[in-house]
């Protein structure tokens, strides 16, 4: 179902249909696709051309999947009762990856929307 030029950009599709296709993907594919499309989603969330914070999600959901470490600092998980932010790739670099994707929201600020917050 992905479109034959890439994938579900803003200009084409319009943003809720590229939304949409990153929750798709996100929740319902295999770990082979998420990984297959990762390189052909980075160049276009890097132009704004998706969303950024859609592709970082999918990207550090994916790697988490994979036994990595994120990248972005998306992701979050319940340690003893409260919300815990999964390890991070680079740490020194998590705040100018985010920027690089336009995302709205600092690393600094997601733990501090989360901090002490029971799960």
């Amino acid at each position: 179902m992905i479109p034959a030029d890439g994938w579900f950009t803003r200009a084409q599709y319009g943003a809720e249909a590229s939304q949409a296709a990153f929750l798709i993907v996100q929740h319902a594919a295999d770990l082979p696709t998420r990984k297959a499309l990762l390189p052909r989603l980075r160049p276009l969330a890097e132009r704004g051309e998706i969303d950024g914070g859609d592709y970082a999600r999918l990207y550090d959901r994916t790697i988490i999947w994979d036994g990595g470490r994120q990248r972005y600092g998306t992701q979050f998980n319940c340690v003893d009762g409260r919300i815990q932010p999964q390890p991070l790739e680079d740490p020194a670099r998590v705040e100018d990856l985010r920027a690089a994707l336009r995302m709205p929201q600092t690393y600094a600020d997601a733990l501090k929307a989360h901090a002490g917050r029971a799960c």
